[in-house]
This record gives C-alpha cells, sequence and structure tokens, in this order.
C-alpha cells in the first residue's frame, strides 16, 4: 500500500492472506526532507485473516539522520484502532510480525492493547521506528519488541510498555515537554535510558 504526500488513504476492505504486507511512502529523494506532509494509511476493516509479516517503512535509501541531524518527521504513518485491523493470529510467533523501519510510524486511535497472545505479532525497530499517541489516549504494548536501532516516540499520549525489550539501540522521546509519557509496566521492558532528540 502506498500513503501518498499529504493524503490520508482509508482501507475499510478487509485484508487476507499469508504474502507480507508493506505500507510505505514513494518518494525516495527526501533524504534531507524534514517537511511534516507525510502519507498515512487508516485501516478501518476486519483484517483478522491477514498472517503474513506487516512492515510499515519509507521508500529511503537508507535509515540515516538529515544531514544537519534533525529528526526526520515520519514520512508514511499506519493509524489503527483494534489489534485485528493488524491482523490475524499467525502460525507461530514472528519477530517481524509487525516491523517499523526508515521512520515508519505506528499510530493508535484511541485507547489501544497490542499483545503477542492475540496475534503472535513481535514488534521489530530497524534503523529508526516511530511510534505516535495522541494526547488523552494511551497505547498499551504487551508485544516482544526487538529492537536494532532507534525507536521515537512521539505525542502528548502515553505509551505503556508490558512485554521484555530486547534492546540493540535506543529510546527517544521526541520533546522535552511534547513527548507525553512513557511507562514500563515489567522490569524487563525497560533497559534502555530515554534520550531526549533534539
Amino acid at each position: 500500500l502506498i500513503a501518498g504526500e499529504g493524503c490520508t488513504l482509508n482501507v475499510d476492505a478487509p485484508i487476507a492472506g499469508t504474502g507480507n504486507l508493506t505500507i510505505e511512502y514513494p518518494r525516495q529523494d527526501n533524504k534531507n526532507n524534514t517537511s511534516k506532509l507525510g502519507g498515512v494509511v487508516q485501516m478501518q476493516g476486519d483484517n483478522s485473516q491477514f498472517t503474513g509479516n506487516l512492515r510499515i517503512s519509507d521508500m529511503l535509501s537508507d535509515n540515516s539522520f538529515s544531514e544537519d541531524k534533525v529528526v526526520r518527521e515520519p514520512n508514511v504513518t499506519l493509524r489503527v484502532s483494534d489489534e485485528n485491523q493488524l491482523g490475524g493470529k499467525m502460525a507461530s510467533f514472528s519477530y517481524y510480525g509487525l516491523f517499523l523501519s526508515r521512520w515508519g510510524c505506528l499510530e493508535n486511535v484511541g485507547d489501544l492493547t497490542l499483545t503477542d497472545a492475540e496475534s503472535n505479532r513481535g514488534l521489530y525497530v530497524e534503523g529508526h521506528g516511530h511510534i505516535r499517541t495522541p494526547e488523552g489516549t494511551t497505547l498499551t504494548l504487551n508485544k516482544r519488541l526487538t529492537m536494532a536501532g532507534e525507536l521515537y516516540k512521539s505525542g502528548k499520549g502515553t505509551l505503556a510498555l508490558g512485554a521484555a525489550t530486547a534492546a540493540q539501540g535506543v529510546w527517544r522521546n521526541v520533546g522535552p515537554g511534547g513527548g507525553g509519557s512513557v511507562t514500563a509496566l515489567l522490569s524487563s521492558s525497560w533497559d534502555r535510558d530515554l534520550i531526549y532528540a533534539g
């Protein structure tokens, strides 16, 4: 699925199948882009018959910062309000069930809890991933989290971590002041310092 610049694609139809699905942003010449314009894909259907990996990624050549080290706004955002909009339960656990890469962003609509038990989908972050929690909402992430890079949290809502984190990178709360809060529900959820970006 392609998220065009400044556009929101509402996907009402159910998605089914066992293949992998990538949600991406098409522009490939934006290495130094810090524009807040990006594309949004909003899932609204019941995708419980989809059992492949789901990847959210910008079509960039790398996972780098812009040249002046400015945190790049995510150019592609997947917006969900229910667990099954990410897909149904996979046959066995996949660390890559939900994959954030190249400034791909996951955003919750309202309070939302995502669990391994319901989906067998871990969350894997490669390079730079992004989670946005709108003000007044809580995203509870009861998913096994594997980090091979940096995960940015933005928005004035709360991100609650409720599963073990295998972290090879760092967390960054975009702020200070505007990044809301990050809460560890288990001691094993949090083994990295919170670093303010910018």
